[in-house]
Formats: C-alpha cells, sequence, structure tokens
C-alpha cells in the first residue's frame, strides 16, 4: 500500500519528492494494518469459527460520536477487510493510545 501510493502520488500529482503522508487514507489503513499484524504476532483470523476476532469502529451518528470495538461474528457480520485483531483488549489499546489517534480519524472520519 505505501509504495502504490507513493508511485501513484508521483505520477498525478508530479510531485518531485513526497515526505509527508500522513494526510492519506491509505496510508492511514496501512498503517492500521501494521498495527494490527504487531498485535495479531502471525495470527490469521478464520471466517469459519462464530468469533472472527475485533474490529475498530466509529459510531458517528449518535449523540458523543466514539470508537469502539466489536466482535466480528460469522453469522451476523459480513466481512469488509478492516484490519482485525485476534484479541479485544488489543484493538481497545488501539483506541485509547493517543499515538494512533490520528491514523484512527484519518480513516474514519
Amino acid at each position: 500500500l505505501y509504495k502504490n501510493y507513493k508511485n501513484r502520488a508521483y505520477h498525478f500529482a508530479y510531485l518531485d519528492s513526497i515526505k509527508d503522508f500522513s494526510n492519506n487514507k491509505l496510508v492511514a489503513i496501512a498503517n492500521l494494518m501494521d498495527i494490527a499484524s504487531y498485535f495479531n504476532r502471525g495470527w490469521n483470523y478464520d471466517f469459519t469459527k462464530e468469533c472472527v476476532g475485533y474490529s475498530i469502529a466509529y459510531y458517528k451518528f449518535v449523540e458523543e460520536p466514539h470508537y469502539s470495538v466489536i466482535e466480528i461474528v460469522n453469522s451476523v457480520y459480513t466481512y469488509y477487510g478492516n484490519p482485525i485483531f485476534k484479541n479485544e483488549a488489543d484493538a481497545q489499546y488501539v483506541i485509547d493510545n493517543p499515538n494512533f489517534r490520528n491514523i484512527l480519524d484519518k480513516i474514519f472520519k
């Protein structure tokens, strides 16, 4: 994802050097994928199990918009390619960590 963004940004925007990718949603998704991969340590989700894993969601159409961890259950949810965490606590840690807030905001807001 990082390489694809750099190549496309150069060709379409004709930029000689691109140093800051922090405002790009594609890069933010790649960052969240890296974070999930770090926490999962080689674990791969299995969509045939009842509990597939945990994902981060943003509820914006409520009185107080907020991030939340949702359990991806194969009988209820359709998996759309969001990064999946093996443990609920890991996904909650990402939400609670201020160092990751910019990444989440780029993806969800």
